[in-house]
């Protein structure tokens, strides 16, 4: 599914534990994560909040339309999920490598003869970090949007933009 990091719904219910934090965490078992009889593949990922706290882990039910998702923090896999509440992040980054390459450059400009799909885009965030790349499906009316960066040798692999913790989006 176009727009989406993979395809399933969990049943939240009664699953929260306690009420989400400063950051908008919340613990839950693990074995309380139901799917809807779907096996599907852990996909890793960075939940880098707005007030600048990282989370590494895995996950398996990130929507760009729900407001809340589940991640297993890398430390801990097979131990308990946190809630993640999409609203108080800047972004979801969907990595290779949880760690990356600290002395990687990763360059913001398109190599000329690549032709990329989707509309090419600069992102400016609230806290100064600039991000290039392409987007299919950018709308200022929804909560975020994902872009694939310039840099193909980047350790992100696509990044899910929360809009509100954006400061400019302007096309290339």
């Amino acid at each position: 599914m176009l727009g989406t990091l993979f395809a399933l719904d969990t049943a939240r219910g009664e699953n929260q534990v306690d009420g989400p934090n400063a950051t908008g965490r919340s613990l839950l078992p693990s074995a309380r994560i139901k799917t809807k009889g779907i096996a599907l593949e852990r996909v890793k990922v960075v939940a880098r909040y707005a007030n600048g706290d990282v989370i590494k882990g895995f996950t398996q039910n990130f929507f760009p339309t729900k407001e809340r998702f589940h991640l297993f923090p890398v430390e801990t896999p097979s131990g308990d999920a946190i809630e993640v509440c999409v609203r108080h992040l800047k972004a979801v980054f969907v990595v290779r490598d949880f760690w990356g390459n600290p002395q990687y450059n990763e360059h913001k400009l398109f190599i000329e003869t690549e032709q990329p799909s989707g509309k090419k885009v600069e992102i400016v965030f609230e806290d100064g970090e600039v991000m290039v790349g392409t987007t299919l499906a950018f709308d200022r009316n929804r909560p975020g949007f994902f872009i694939f960066p310039a840099d193909s040798k980047s350790n992100n692999i696509r990044v899910f933009v929360v809009s509100s913790a954006t400061k400019g989006i302007r096309q290339l």
